[in-house]
């Protein structure tokens, strides 16, 4: 009986390993498949911050903050701003980079270099 007991764990343990390199290996070929989009364009730009809002999370943590920005052409776009004093308020031409990619994915974001090498609010 004891013999069955250890050829079953053996089995067990067996399976699990194979399993294992399996996904392992399923992980390795998406890797090498999912390849990121190359970038196609990027620009540096201001735009004007029109509301700020805190987004709350636990009490251990820094505040985040989203706001919402006028880009150059007019369109409105919310973004998450930089969590470092000064925050930017209202009215503020914060700095933005725009990033657009081969797939057609365009990505805005808030500058917090930029910000902080200027000194905050402009």
């Amino acid at each position: 009986m004891s013999h069955w007991l250890a050829n079953r764990f053996i089995a067990l343990r067996n399976a699990r390993a194979w399993m294992t390199a399996i996904g392992l290996f399923a992980v390795l070929l998406w890797a090498l498949w999912n390849k990121p989009a190359e970038r196609v364009e990027y620009r540096e730009f201001t735009g004007e911050l029109l509301s700020v809002s805190e987004v709350l999370q636990s009490k251990n943590s820094p505040s985040q903050y989203m706001g919402t920005v006028r880009l150059p052409d007019g369109t409105q776009t919310k973004l998450m701003l930089s969590p470092r004093r000064p925050v930017p308020v209202k009215g503020n031409q914060i700095p933005l980079i725009f990033e657009r990619y081969a797939d057609g994915k365009i990505l805005y974001s808030f500058d917090n270099t930029r910000w902080i090498a200027d000194g905050g609010a402009h």
